[in-house]
């Protein structure tokens, strides 16, 4: 186990949770206490009838995670976790020395193993949906599922679309409400994001059918009520800086029937009449698709550059919508082959780590550019295990600059960043690793 101060359980906490984790922890309120290989499990008695449950997880530079089943959900770590560290800290022959899952698993012969997953099975069913993707996964001899099964699935009923109607036009009518009584706050922009991930979780599912009809619903009645939005200042380019990526995604994620484009092109060109500005990322969706000549021979790595050295301004974020479906779909090789030809570094060099490739990312180094890449890219080789490769990331960011952040109009003041934040974020995280 690393050396734990008490410094670092206060800079994890605030002053009030470590206080109150304390008097957990001198009032004997940490009941169980174990460790099992780089994992920390606690019962602590909280205000509920069962004990909240703790976990803490370690590796040799220190905590990487922790967590507790008590509702806190405030800065810091809550005061169960406090009370945990400090029986670690200051009682640590409490603590229950006990096989770790690896040390559990190397006891069991393969039909033990194999008695113990249908047990578990038989308690969680959920579970055999995760066991049929990993064995799919790691089975050399089964063929991955073709791409168009991938990328849709099929609703068996039909989807009613009047609740996300009425979603928002009840918040188009509060927005008027607000500028009409002189407010300046712009409900559209703090409250549209909520109701359009209704539209995206069914995107993340693979149902870009069901998506695309959403989204239909919430634009046309976002549109219904422009004319009225724009005599107070409403602008067309922050309402489709909302609904363009959201439509890019659904459109990339569905599998269209001849015709379906030219719909859903003519109904964006009709709302684009109404806004005074361009569905740029929706449009060119739908235009490339996935069979995009160019896309396909840079997808097969075939080829570095998709837009003859000629980006458009939505290049990127066009680029990052497509690896989050490619993620999705777990199309490793296309995920690294698009993000090395897009400039996606911090993406490459990830995705290179979660394959375990780390002397591939550590050759790539220097493609770096910003301290925000490297935080990155370290945290995620510090997930596998690679501490000192995540250290030797980390410590060239520092000499990184960091990169332009964009600001929006209407953010809040808590969500500006001043200049060197990054950096700062940057250097914390390396300074605990060192100790």
């Amino acid at each position: 186990m690393p050396n734990l101060t008490e410094a670092t359980l206060r800079h994890y906490s605030t002053s009030q949770s470590f206080q109150r984790g304390e008097d957990y922890y001198t009032g004997g309120a940490v009941i169980e206490i174990c460790q099992r290989g780089h994992q920390l499990y606690a019962e602590v008695e909280g205000n509920e009838v069962d004990p909240y449950q703790v976990h803490i997880a370690f590796d040799a530079g220190g905590i990487t995670d922790a967590s507790c089943t008590c509702p806190y959900d405030f800065e810091g770590w809550c005061k169960h976790i406090v009370a945990t560290a400090l029986t670690w800290l200051r009682d640590p022959q409490r603590i229950k020395q006990r096989p770790s899952l690896e040390q559990l698993l190397d006891r069991l012969d393969a039909i033990q193993t194999q008695r113990l997953v249908q047990e578990l099975v038989a308690e969680h069913p959920d579970l055999l949906n995760w066991i049929d993707r990993w064995v799919s996964q790691m089975s050399r001899s089964a063929p991955p599922p073709t791409v168009q099964a991938k990328r849709q699935t099929k609703r068996q009923t039909a989807l009613d679309l009047q609740p996300y109607r009425t979603q928002v036009q009840r918040l188009m009518r509060n927005a008027l409400h607000y500028w009409e009584e002189g407010w300046e706050e712009d409900p559209i922009e703090t409250e549209l994001p909520d109701i359009l991930a209704q539209a995206q979780a069914f995107t993340d599912r693979g149902d870009g059918n069901s998506a695309l009809a959403i989204l239909e619903a919430i634009t046309q009645a976002c549109v219904e009520y422009w004319d009225e939005i724009a005599e107070y200042g409403g602008e067309g380019d922050r309402l489709i800086a909302l609904l363009d990526p959201v439509w890019a995604e659904a459109i990339l994620s569905t599998a269209f029937q001849p015709g379906d484009e030219v719909e859903i092109q003519l109904n964006l060109e009709g709302w684009e009449d109404r806004l005074g500005e361009g569905f740029e990322l929706s449009s060119e969706a739908l235009r490339q698709g996935w069979d995009d000549p160019g896309l396909v021979t840079v997808l097969r790595g075939e080829r570095t550059d998709l837009w003859n050295d000629s980006p458009p301004d939505y290049a990127g974020q066009l680029a990052q919508i497509r690896l989050r479906i490619l993620d999705r779909q777990e199309r490793c090789q296309e995920y690294l082959n698009l993000a090395w030809a897009e400039g996606q570094i911090r993406e490459y060099l990830t995705m290179l780590t979660r394959l375990g490739r780390i002397a591939d990312v550590m050759a790539a180094q220097d493609r770096l550019a910003s301290a925000e890449q490297a935080l990155e890219v370290a945290k995620a080789l510090r997930g596998q295990g690679a501490l000192t490769e995540a250290l030797a990331i980390a410590q060239q960011g520092l000499t990184l600059p960091e990169s332009e952040h964009w600001q929006p109009r209407w953010a809040t003041i808590d969500q500006f960043e001043t200049t060197g934040f990054r950096r700062y974020q940057l250097a914390d995280w390396t300074s605990e690793r060192r100790d």
